[in-house]
């Protein structure tokens, strides 16, 4: 069973490696990332994850900087059959890594 401490400590890490999370309207959740681009640690990249009631599956909006829409769809993809959002999160990141 997962514990509040549990969830802090999970929290404290991802800010550590530079991901935060904030509740948008509805069922959207912003992700932001910075300590990706070493000549500005504090640049943001972010999207907004989006849960379709009506298909009841992930999807991707408002990446930036532009991501490449193929990749994207993969890693949607993949969240949507393995509901890893861990995995999906880190291959978001990878993501954003290759822009540079």
């Amino acid at each position: 069973q997962v514990t509040v401490d549990d969830l802090t400590l999970a929290v404290l890490k991802y800010e550590m490696l530079g991901v935060s999370f904030v509740k948008g309207e509805d069922l959207s959740l912003r992700c932001k990332f910075t300590k990706i681009d070493p000549s500005q640690p504090e640049r943001v990249f972010s999207f907004v994850l989006n849960l379709d009631e009506f298909e009841n599956e992930y999807v991707v909006d408002d990446c930036d900087p532009f991501l490449n829409a193929e990749v994207v769809f993969s890693l949607v993809n993949k969240l949507n059959q393995d509901e890893s959002l861990s995995n999906f999160i880190v291959g978001m990141r990878k993501a954003f890594e290759m822009t540079l």
